[in-house]
């Protein structure tokens, strides 16, 4: 019973369980295994990820700005980081689990005057860097214990910015070093850099990322906070999925360079600066296209024959126009519209979608009588659109409406299942207020044939209806 007690089951755990339990732990938990058993200690170096992201650097600036200003891993960056360092102890003989220690230890001597003013001055970025010195330090484990570092399959990599010009060198080598083990064979690269607002820190930020934009393997690319360059050049044949997030950019660039991803699926653009024209490319493979807060741009030009979802949301503050090439969206199921400047003419296309389904208008000033026919139409929703006096709905398989307006927006349509109104009454009283009670209940009429009709007034009051 005593041998059975003793028995090393963590030790003696099939390769199988043990990788499909590393498989489901955040890196940092995957590399604490190590502590385990001897033969655990390097196990998680087969994990086909190594995964830096926002999420573990918030994490792991938590706890180290619990940490007292006298703790020794404070104090280690101070004598890497200060001008006038001090001599540092022999580490030689450290591991990866020196990184990933709970730090539960004590080290008791006396803070000087010069080191205060220095955890003062630098206390907003020590925890920044203490993380990408935990990077560095996994990321040499990793590359020293690993077989084959073709086993990594995705990156995701959080780069936090710096002020003091060594931490930034620093950091630089560290990205420089992770990125370029990416290029082996890294199929999805997460790369968020979190700028400044000066162009040149954006562009660093991209000019450290451009051993990944060569990758013959790379599918999925998400990058955030970069400065893309007349100069800079990539070559991504085989990349589906693209999103591109607080990006400064030149559409003439922009167009360079999606007309080279053939075999894209998805484009995200998210509030990206000095983008005033997208063209979007006859991408064959193209289904996916989203566009948001992006304030600069002027006209979205869209020609994807494969196109399935679209999505345009708060673009210029309404006054961006978007144009469509004629059957370029015969495959469109989505259409959200979200503060942008189309006009009455655009549905008169919306017989070349012919497998539209849902469709979402919101904070469009200058739609004012539109008609839709569609034989598909499933799902209808409108939203503050002041400006639209009527909607003629020609949609025999319209089966839910959404509406949500302080104005006075007629809909003709046949008979639904379902509806959902959303009605905001003016807070004047006398004519106005009674004026708009009159249009909404003519409104209401023509749900008068529907089964399931909800509806909401905003502020709330008691009121008779009759259909």
């Amino acid at each position: 019973m005593e041998e059975e007690a003793k028995r090393d089951r963590i030790s003696e755990m099939p390769q199988e369980i043990k990788q499909q339990i590393l498989s489901s732990l955040s890196m940092k938990d995957a590399v604490s295994t190590s502590s385990l058993s001897s033969l655990w200690r390097y196990s998680w170096v087969s994990l086909p990820f190594i995964d830096f992201g926002y999420d573990v650097f918030r994490q792991f600036s938590s706890f180290f700005h619990t940490l007292p200003t006298t703790h020794p891993k404070k104090r280690h960056l101070y004598s890497v980081f200060h001008e006038e360092e001090e001599e540092e102890e022999d580490d030689s003989e450290s591991t990866v689990d020196d990184t990933v220690d709970d730090f539960d230890y004590d080290y008791d001597y006396d803070d000087d005057d010069v080191y205060n003013d220095w955890v003062l001055k630098h206390d907003w970025e020590i925890d920044r860097v203490g993380y990408l010195q935990m990077l560095d330090q996994i990321l040499q484990v990793y590359i020293k214990k690993n077989e084959s570092l073709k086993v990594l399959k995705k990156m995701s990599l959080y780069v936090p910015m710096l002020s003091d010009s060594k931490m930034r060198d620093y950091g630089a080598d560290v990205v420089s070093r992770c990125l370029s083990l990416a290029k082996l064979n890294v199929d999805e690269l997460i790369y968020w850099y979190h700028h400044s607002d000066s162009p040149q820190d954006s562009y660093d930020a991209l000019r450290n990322c451009l051993p990944i934009l060569e990758s013959k393997t790379l599918t999925k690319l998400m990058l955030h906070g970069c400065y893309l360059a007349s100069e800079i050049k990539w070559d991504l044949p085989n990349l589906k999925h693209l999103s591109l997030i607080m990006f400064v950019v030149d559409y003439k660039i922009l167009d360079t360079l999606l007309a080279k991803c053939r075999a894209l699926e998805t484009l995200e653009l998210s509030s990206c600066k000095g983008l005033k024209v997208l063209r979007v490319p006859r991408l064959s493979k193209l289904k996916e296209l989203k566009v948001n807060h992006t304030l600069d741009l002027d006209l979205v030009e869209i020609n994807a024959m494969a196109l399935q979802c679209l999505n345009l949301v708060k673009l210029k503050g309404n006054k961006c126009k978007v144009k469509m090439a004629p059957n370029s969206c015969n495959n469109l199921v989505e259409l959200l519209v979200n503060g942008c400047a189309i006009t009455d003419g655009f549905f008169n296309n919306v017989a070349q979608f012919p497998h539209l389904k849902t469709l979402f208008l919101i904070d469009c000033p200058k739609l004012k009588h539109i008609k839709i026919t569609s034989k598909c139409l499933t799902s209808f929703n409108i939203k503050d659109c002041p400006n639209l006096s009527q909607a003629e709905l020609d949609t025999p398989k319209l089966f839910f409406i959404g509406y949500s307006s302080s104005s006075n927006n007629r809909i003709r349509t046949y008979a639904i299942p379902r509806a959902s109104l959303l009605f905001k009454r003016p807070r004047a009283v006398t004519f106005d207020k009674l004026l708009w009670h009159f249009e909404h209940m003519v409104l209401l009429t023509s749900f008068r044939q529907s089964k399931d009709v909800q509806f909401t007034i905003k502020p709330k009051e008691h009121l008779t209806l009759k259909l």
